[in-house]
């Protein structure tokens, strides 16, 4: 499971794959073959078909890199915006994140008034308006930065030998992809980034990681099972595995009537083979017969169970679960997609608690230890000494384009 770092993320992102709305040129893309581009015989026109009229396109968005230069120049780059626990934010810094906001907003909303409200996408803020988030999000992501940088400094935390080589090679792959340093730090300087705070950026993101592990482990191994535990009981998390007699056929419609009361009686059979166990039988035995009888098509991903929220299940499970007491069996419960046959085990930080978005498995543990130390960061930002100067307290992206 990745951690969450979204402040610095979204600027990498930024920075490296938002590259048509600025003018750069994007990496190459391997030509498809003939084959795969033709149209296949059924989709060829006829000779009697007349040619379809071509599509209306919209003009593509160009960004006005003119007028953020502008701005940008109505302070000197070595100003100080704010101080973050004693750590200088400068001009130049505070910019790239305002330029990333701001430009992000322009290609997407069509700014035309920047004091526009944005609340329907933004909430709450003191100032919901497009000033108001770039102004937000600049904040926000400086802040966040120095509280990683002087965090790692408080507990000795460094980059390793190989962090930092990985970190010099990641930048040499860029500077050669764009030409040279020279042409590299020119690219920068249009998303008004210095390469040195470009580097500060990767940096901070390794040494994120290794905060993590330093308080939590590698897959947080260092925290005890009860606390793993205890995370997933007061964040209100059911658990519970089940039998499913599908009532659903291969088109996902329900059977009828006559197929349904089969898989009922079906239920019904295994039920009453659970019920015939003690309790030291039970659990192994209910996991032989799930395995063995389970239509449900997530067991492969999800062997040791589930673990859900209020509203993640249907609700005749969700109740069923919330009844149950460690090592309860319930009765059978019909929902929409059948029969289920639910028993609930005691909770365990091994359990497999779901998957990233690399599809890759991860524990309670694992789960319950990022959440935990996204907490301890959260902590960190809002007790941070935060000293603004006036070029923060009069910051209004939309004023400076005037």
């Amino acid at each position: 499971m990745k951690l969450r770092f979204s402040a610095l993320i979204t600027a990498l992102i930024f920075a490296f794959v938002c590259l048509s709305g600025c003018g750069a040129k994007a990496p190459v893309e391997e030509v498809p073959s003939a084959e795969a581009t033709a149209p296949a015989a059924s989709e060829a026109p006829t000779a009697t078909e007349a040619p379809a009229a071509p599509a209306e396109t919209e003009e593509p968005f160009v960004l006005d890199l003119e007028k953020y230069k502008a701005a940008y120049a109505k302070y000197a780059p070595d100003d100080v915006v704010m101080t973050v626990n004693g750590r200088d934010v400068v001009w130049a810094d505070f910019f790239s994140w305002a330029f990333a906001a701001a430009s992000q907003l322009e290609s997407t909303n069509g700014v035309s008034d920047w004091n526009d409200d944005f609340s329907y996408a933004v909430g709450t803020l003191d100032d919901p308006s497009y000033n108001g988030y770039v102004r937000f999000y600049a904040f926000s992501n400086a802040h966040e930065m120095e509280v990683i940088n002087a965090a790692a400094e408080a507990a000795g935390i460094t980059l390793s030998d190989a962090e930092q080589a990985q970190l010099d090679d990641t930048l040499k792959q860029y500077t050669d992809y764009f030409g040279g340093e020279d042409a590299f730090a020119d690219y920068l300087a249009e998303r008004f980034l210095r390469t040195e705070y470009f580097s500060y950026q990767n940096r901070s993101v390794l040494l994120y990681n290794n905060l993590y592990a330093h308080y939590f482990g590698e897959n947080g191994e260092k925290l005890p099972e009860a606390d793993a535990v205890a995370f997933a009981e007061n964040n209100g998390y059911l658990y519970a595995k089940h039998i499913l007699i599908s009532t659903m056929d291969e088109n996902n419609q329900p059977l009828d009537a006559a197929a349904a009361a089969e898989k009922k009686a079906e239920a019904e059979s295994i039920y009453a083979e659970l019920k015939a166990c003690s309790a030291a039988e039970l659990p192994d035995k209910f996991d032989s017969l799930m395995k063995l009888n389970s239509e449900d098509p997530g067991l492969i991903s999800n062997p040791d169970g589930y673990y859900f929220q209020a509203g993640e299940m249907v609700a005749e499970f969700e109740n069923a679960a919330r009844t149950l007491e460690v090592n309860g069996l319930s009765e059978i419960v019909e929902t929409p997609y059948g029969y289920h046959i639910l028993f609930r085990p005691a909770m365990s930080s091994a359990h497999v608690m779901g998957y990233d978005y690399n599809m890759q498995p991860y524990t309670l543990r694992t789960f319950a230890s990022v959440n935990l130390f996204d907490a301890m960061v959260g902590e960190w930002y809002e007790t941070a000494e935060v000293v603004p100067t006036a070029i923060y307290e009069n910051f209004a992206i939309g004023d400076l384009f005037s």
